[in-house]
């Protein structure tokens, strides 16, 4: 319990000399910290993100006719993936 007060005073002072004199409370805690680092890491995860070409479906199949045709799968563009970030 000491630790965590003075903890507290200690951000509260660092607060007052950043920011404003008149700074009376900070809100952290065990939950607080923990979640805002995973918001953080996800946010710099997205960021960062670059996409890549990974997979591709190509299929050779005999037709009933006996001819052979090749089959290539493209994502119609009326499916694809819009980036609406920043916009």
């Amino acid at each position: 319990m000491l630790q965590s007060r003075l903890l507290t005073w200690r951000c509260v002072n660092i607060a007052r000399q950043r920011f404003s004199s008149s700074t009376r409370m900070i809100s952290y805690g065990p939950c607080q910290t923990p979640a805002l680092s995973f918001c953080v890491d996800r946010l710099r995860e997205i960021e960062t993100f670059v996409a890549k070409r990974y997979w591709k479906i190509d299929a050779q199949v005999k037709l009933p006719d006996g001819s052979k045709a090749e089959l290539k799968w493209r994502v119609p563009t009326n499916d694809a993936v819009i980036d609406t970030r920043n916009k």
